[in-house]
């Protein structure tokens, strides 16, 4: 389910970096708290599904933790969606 800045930050202005106190999940569900969000105004979006059927709908420069292969050897490294899609 989608989410606009506006229903988190209300009245985020674009390009503002806002304070906030959110309860998200990190990459191996334990909850923790993210405390920034960065409005970067109007972008068109994109959505990156996996071969598992999930779906994350974000900007071109929004960025992703991807499992890849490097050298045979599963590795987390950070891509955006520019890079995936």
């Amino acid at each position: 389910q989608s989410v606009r800045i506006g229903d988190v930050v209300p009245g985020a202005v674009p390009n503002s970096d806002n304070e906030i106190e959110l309860k998200t999940l990190d990459r191996h569900g334990n909850p923790v708290l993210a405390d920034r969000l960065f409005h970067s105004g109007e972008n068109e979006t994109y959505t990156v599904k996996t071969a598992e059927g999930y779906e994350v709908t974000g900007t071109a420069n929004h960025p992703l933790l991807c499992l890849v292969d490097v050298g045979g050897i599963p590795t987390l490294l950070w891509k955006l969606v520019e890079e995936i899609r």
